[in-house]
């Protein structure tokens, strides 16, 4: 009987329309709860100095190559980082070469307050070099 009940609570919490319904879902504008920009317009926004990028990689992979004025802040260094700079651009913006890790970054700057974080589409570094702009080196 509980295994019966536990397969309908299923079968009802997949197909119901309100969790389907929830902005995140199935919302190209967002990555569950981060809103995605094109990554035309976010390197428009960067001449502009809109826009900070924040490199979630390694060091090693930073300086292998990275976007414009990215600063490289790994999510085990984020609580202990000064993050008042980043309060002044109207889009912060982590990535990394596909966005898993820029995704988690994102999650914890949302979580300590920061509204202004966004995520790239195409996603990541290789999002970013698809569209065909620039590194640093």
């Amino acid at each position: 009987m509980v295994r019966l009940f536990k397969s309908v609570f299923l079968i009802v919490i997949i197909f119901s329309p309100e969790v389907h319904s929830a902005s995140w879902w199935g919302d190209s504008d967002y990555i569950h709860d981060i809103k995605v920009v094109d990554v035309d317009f976010l390197y428009e926004g960067y001449t502009k100095n809109e826009v900070v990028f924040i490199d979630t990689r390694e060091q090693e992979e930073f300086y292998e190559g990275h976007l414009p004025g990215a600063i490289n802040i790994r999510l085990v260094d984020l609580e202990d980082y000064d993050l008042s700079m980043v309060k002044k651009f109207k889009y912060v913006v982590p990535y990394c070469v596909k966005d898993f890790r820029g995704y988690e970054v994102a999650r914890k700057l949302k979580s300590m307050g920061h509204k202004n974080v966004f995520m790239m589409n195409p996603p990541g570094l290789n999002g970013w070099k698809k569209r065909g702009k620039p590194l640093e080196y």
